[in-house]
């Protein structure tokens, strides 16, 4: 599944996937930027704990690691895009039972989330 559609793998409950319109994958592009400091163009475990964080998840350690790990499908030890889009796309869809349109309220939630984080990180 690499094709450039996004969150292809990523699922809601009741099997379909969860999908992000344009401007929420510019908005996931731009905050996934971001949290690559140093440009490799991928996300370190660091990094995506510090970015979670940011993102005010109240989580440990250990659970934010769990986390990438479950996000790190090729198991590299870092989060390619690709990667972190489908987590998006998957949080995004998730608790919101089996609706067509169920995900889109949360959809907005999360994208608004990274939107003001990336003003905090442009300050």
């Amino acid at each position: 599944d690499d094709d450039d559609s996004g969150g292809g793998g990523a699922r809601r409950r009741g099997g379909s996937p969860s999908k992000l319109s344009a401007k929420q994958k510019r908005d996931v592009r731009r905050n996934f930027e971001q949290f690559d400091k140093n440009g490799s163009g991928s996300i370190s475990a660091r990094e995506f704990r510090e970015a979670m964080r940011a993102l005010g998840y109240e989580a440990s350690v250990g659970e934010l690691n769990a986390m990438f790990r479950k996000y790190d499908k090729d198991g590299s030890g870092k989060l390619e895009y690709k990667e972190f889009e489908r987590m998006v796309a998957e949080m995004m869809g998730r608790g919101k039972g089996d609706e067509d349109d169920g995900g889109e309220e949360e959809a907005e939630q999360v994208v608004g989330q990274l939107r003001q984080l990336e003003k905090v990180g442009n300050r």
